[in-house]
């Protein structure tokens, strides 16, 4: 956050959030595919995860004029 002072009463307040700045993925393990665990076929996406639970990186600017 910074704060501009314009007048005595009047100002320009900007604000900057960041939600997940790392960007880590949290995997979904419901999703896994199990398909081919035998030892006659083998699949290509064994133990490939579909999705997960985690959201992607977020950044909100705002400028707010107060008066």
């Amino acid at each position: 956050m910074k704060l501009f002072p314009i007048t005595g009463s009047q100002s320009v307040k900007l604000t900057w959030q960041v939600f997940n700045v790392t960007n880590t993925p949290r995997f979904d393990v419901g999703t896994m595919n199990l398909a081919g665990n035998t030892i006659l076929s083998s699949s290509s996406s064994f133990g490939n995860f579909n999705s997960t639970l985690s959201n992607a990186r977020v950044m909100e600017l705002a400028v707010r004029y107060s008066f």
